[in-house]
């Protein structure tokens, strides 16, 4: 089994982002997103490479049909020949051997390296690239990949229900796994543990916490507007992180010189990347639907397809249609709305 440093969790994680990259190209777009997206690198043990999928069922099916084409992007990558095996959840914490022939369960990174809360079912391989969201999502990578200089803050906005706390979460959950400290907080949750801070006198353990991370996420920036002390400790903390060389995303509704921010702050959001998130095109609302009845296994007629593409809105709108077509779908009472 490898010692060194590639069996680290960021090492994993970094080289099975490479595989899927591969495989994205080497997979249908239906296959990936329903089988490998959300899987992740877990352990590499005896030749073999232990990768966990979302499912029990989801691994079985993984070893049985796509394992050949995925060690074959692995063998692209790695120099040593390593064949893949896909797990269930929780399986890699298991106890498993290390060199030496002692026995210890697999250390994971710890919980403790999170501020706040990260969602991790918004995976960035979930995340549904669209030609509005261009952008943000590669500068919201950026932060999280290897190679130049990262360019931060980066900070996302649109209106409501366009995918910018999933693209957020998404990199906070990447950043994660790569065994970075991360800090993923809403306006309301700095807010609330600053004021807390405070009041119970604090504030030096939430200013070590939050300024130490190596990537920073803030969503729901506008709801800290008109909060001059808050918005204030914001500025230090991006200061700290940024000067430290972490980064920083953040998510709003407007830019930041529309929510009559700080000059100070407004001056150092615009000094890395500003990034609009709209709403999906007519042509994409379509495949965003294929893609989301594909995860939960589920065909409508064409009809319906047609009918529910038509319309506009936003992410949880689109999604909220599709849902009820599914559930009226699953009592066989669909076909009433035609």
């Amino acid at each position: 089994m490898a010692s060194d440093g590639r069996q680290s969790p960021r090492a994993l994680a970094r080289t099975w982002q490479a595989v899927l990259g591969r495989l994205e190209l080497e997979v249908s777009r239906a296959n990936f997103e329903t089988w490998l997206a959300g899987t992740s690198a877990r352990a590499r043990r005896e030749g073999e490479l232990l990768v966990e999928a979302r499912s029990a069922f989801r691994a079985d099916w993984l070893n049985e049909n796509l394992a050949p084409v995925v060690e074959r992007c692995l063998a692209a990558i790695e120099e040593e020949r390593l064949g893949v095996r896909f797990i269930a959840p929780g399986e890699a914490s298991r106890e498993q051997p290390y060199a030496g022939g002692s026995t210890e369960p697999q250390v994971e990174a710890p919980a403790d390296r999170v501020v706040g809360q990260v969602n991790r079912a918004f995976t960035l391989s979930r995340y549904f690239r669209s030609e509005g969201s261009a952008l943000a999502l590669a500068s919201c990578m950026g932060l999280v990949e290897d190679g130049g200089a990262v360019i931060s803050p980066v900070v996302v906005h649109g209106p409501p229900g366009v995918g910018k706390t999933h693209l957020l979460h998404g990199v906070a959950a990447r950043a994660s796994e790569q065994g970075l400290r991360v800090a993923c907080l809403s306006g309301e949750g700095f807010t609330t543990r600053y004021q807390r801070a405070l009041r119970e006198k604090t504030v030096e353990a939430f200013q070590d916490a939050v300024r130490s991370v190596d990537l920073l996420i803030i969503d729901d920036l506008h709801d800290l507007a008109g909060k001059t002390g808050t918005l204030r400790e914001l500025v230090h903390t991006l200061d700290a992180v940024t000067h430290a060389g972490g980064g920083a995303a953040i998510g709003s509704e407007l830019r930041p010189r529309e929510l009559g921010l700080p000059e100070r702050l407004c001056s150092r959001l615009e000094a890395g990347i500003v990034a609009t998130v709209e709403p999906f095109a007519a042509s994409e609302r379509r495949t965003f639907i294929e893609q989301r009845l594909q995860e939960l296994r589920v065909a409508l007629p064409g009809w319906c397809l047609d009918l529910l593409s038509g319309g506009a809105g936003s992410v949880r709108s689109i999604l909220a249609v599709v849902h009820a077509a599914v559930g009226l779908q699953r009592r066989g009472l669909l076909s009433e709305l035609r």
